[in-house]
């Protein structure tokens, strides 16, 4: 499943090349979990936009961010002389200096294995892939100890229930920390370069990491230090030598107690706000029959879906806030005070793609809206079938019909990532014994690895398909029940899923279709 994340037209400048980079960091440090992917997507584009602007003769360029169910992708479209960055440079990466030949070349060439090159007399295709990655299901210890011996040992202890990371000192777990999702240290006192101590104090100054569980391991008895460990607020101090017991108990009470600590402050959000974030719709009972149903996954962002009712015409507002952590939540209240606001100011009937236009604006400008990314389906629903759609960043709707299942024809990037973005209304009309499903990422990627996302979209999709003659409202059910299933009755994000059909024909395509009978 392709999705446009991030389009741009800028020219050929230095400081437009940096401007649209600290654009897409802000794109990728929400859509992507690991903080070193990340950055290697942000230094390949840096390094090929500085090649095309200093050392070719492009004077425009198109820059495209997206992905499917396997892979991000970083197109980089030039109007200039071919380069192809796909042939491998005779340069040694680990050598090179900066005033050598290759111009970045190799360093993109070392950072990403999939790269493509095509060139024709109008313009250059460099596009730049790296595989998503499986989500662990375990959850990821970081054990930090100058003995080597002792961690190996440590992580045969552990490897069963949970994913381990190794460092050997704290400075080596700096590191990790910056790019992996750790759970849980377990660090040793004394150890060259940076001691538990100082990587404790390190922790501790970091907003995002200060909070991260910490057990101390040491084999000194000097009740002095055990003051000195427990007064820096960690969560428990164990002194070697170490059984599995007592670590795997350690750990267990360790992770319980934080676990029971989150718990209570997002259940003090989720009282606020969860209330006003439920999925809520509107009655179209004379011309349409919807349904929604939603799965919360507790964490990160949240699903929002909004209406309005003006004339003959309801606008619907599909919307995933996208975060990582609980503060994501927060900016879901946010946006949904602000969006109903949006709607009920609008005084003249915008068409999708205006609405998007207005809200990336305002994104963009505002202070606080601006702290936050997410995706938006704007759908405008009329009489006789009749439907409108543009979309910013957000899965493709399907239209499910007797001859099969079609993706419709709409995309757009996230909103409020640059000024002045432009969308495109597709119109379509919904014929009887027709259906399209609206949904969030959740629908489709609650699963761990890729061959899982695409069994899992496999099957949703042919349940959409197959239950098409069922009432809408059974296979609304049907559909989440089978998702419950395969995703273990855990979803890894929030899922909201809309099934809506014309309830009734045209007059005149009744008429049609009696004389058609009659002949």
């Amino acid at each position: 499943m392709y999705r446009l994340i991030f389009e741009t037209d800028i020219p050929a400048t230095l400081a437009e090349a940096g401007g649209l980079r600290r654009s897409l960091d802000s794109v990728l440090s929400y859509c992507i979990h690991s903080e070193k992917l990340q950055q290697t997507i942000s230094i390949c584009l840096s390094e090929s936009l500085t090649n095309l602007v200093q050392h070719n003769s492009t004077n425009a360029l198109t820059i495209r961010f997206s992905k499917d169910n396997q892979r991000w992708f970083l197109e980089i479209i030039d109007n200039g002389f071919p380069w192809n960055p796909s042939i491998k440079s005779s340069i040694d990466i680990n050598t090179m200096t900066v005033d050598e030949g290759g111009r970045g070349i190799p360093l993109v060439q070392s950072l990403c294995q999939h790269i493509n090159y095509e060139s024709d007399n109008r313009k250059n295709t460099l596009t730049l892939s790296w595989p998503r990655p499986n989500r662990s299901t375990k959850p990821t210890i970081l054990i930090v100890e100058d003995d080597t011996s002792l961690g190996r040992l440590y992580q045969s202890y552990l490897s069963q229930d949970f994913t381990i990371k190794m460092a050997t000192n704290g400075l080596d777990a700096l590191n990790l920390l910056k790019h992996d999702d750790i759970k849980l240290v377990i660090s040793d006192i004394n150890m060259p370069s940076m001691d538990g101590f100082a990587l404790r104090e390190k922790l501790s100054q970091q907003r995002k990491k200060s909070l991260i569980p910490f057990i101390f391991l040491t084999s000194n008895h000097n009740p002095l230090m055990l003051i000195q460990a427990t007064e820096m607020g960690i969560d428990d101090y164990l002194k070697k030598p170490i059984n599995k017991t007592q670590l795997t108990q350690c750990i267990k009470r360790v992770i319980k107690r934080s676990q029971q600590v989150h718990q209570q402050i997002t259940d003090r959000i989720d009282q606020g706000i969860s209330s006003i974030l439920k999925p809520d719709l509107p009655d179209l009972s004379e011309d349409w029959k919807l349904v929604v149903a939603s799965r919360n996954a507790g964490v990160g962002g949240g699903d929002l879906l909004l209406h309005q009712t003006r004339g003959e015409s309801t606008v619907l507002m599909l919307i995933d806030i996208i975060g990582h952590d609980d503060s994501a939540k927060f900016f879901s209240y946010a946006y949904t005070g602000y969006l109903h606001g949006l709607l009920q100011g609008t005084k003249q009937e915008l068409t999708p793609a205006n609405f998007l236009a207005e809200l990336s604006e305002n994104a963009l400008q505002g202070k606080l809206l601006s702290k936050t990314l997410l995706t938006c389906c704007v759908a405008k629903i009329s009489k006789s079938g009749r439907l409108a759609v543009a979309s910013g960043g957000h899965p493709t709707p399907l239209h499910i019909t007797e001859s099969g299942l079609k993706r419709l024809d709409v995309g757009g990037m996230l909103p409020g990532l640059i000024s002045k973005t432009h969308y495109q209304d597709l119109d379509i009309t919904i014929q009887q014994g027709e259906r399209v499903a609206f949904y969030t990422d959740g629908l489709f990627e609650s699963a761990n690895d890729q061959e899982s996302r695409n069994s899992l979209e496999q099957e949703l999709c042919d349940l959409l398909l197959s239950t098409l003659k069922e009432p809408i409202d059974v296979a609304l059910a049907n559909v989440m029940e089978r998702f419950d299933q395969l995703t273990g009755y855990t979803a890894k994000d929030d899922v909201t899923l809309i099934l809506l059909e014309p309830k009734i024909l045209l007059k005149e395509q009744q008429k049609s279709y009696s004389i058609d009978a009659a002949l």
